[in-house]
């Protein structure tokens, strides 16, 4: 299967916990380049740089960057694009539902498991 766009959010939460966890990003943006013919991109608020970076870094391919770069309406029309949303618990996962693009939306818990 090709996918010619697969859009990352790798949002950050006031929830830390509900994080999915920088290294689990890399490794699934790993698995993707390694089995799908997709262009990965990266999208986030600036205050989300330096995760971005962490995952960017732990890459075999490194994924396109956009994060802080993008207002609200080019996210929208960049996610229009997309053949694919991966997301965590997001603002981007809700426009993505409303614009009826395939999604998959990794939570975590609200609390630290002990």
């Amino acid at each position: 299967m090709d996918y010619n766009q697969t859009y990352w959010n790798s949002s950050l939460h006031q929830w830390k916990t509900k994080c999915y966890p920088t290294e689990h990003f890399s490794t699934l943006i790993n698995e993707i380049n390694n089995n799908l013919n997709a262009n990965v991109i990266l999208i986030g608020a600036s205050f989300e740089k330096r995760r971005a970076i962490e995952i960017i870094t732990s890459c075999n391919i490194p994924p396109y960057d956009s994060t802080g770069l993008l207002s609200l309406d080019e996210t929208t029309a960049l996610i229009k694009t997309c053949d694919v949303i991966i997301t965590s618990d997001s603002g981007p996962m809700h426009i993505a539902c409303a614009l009826n693009i395939p999604l998959i939306a990794l939570f975590g818990p609200r609390s630290q498991l002990s």
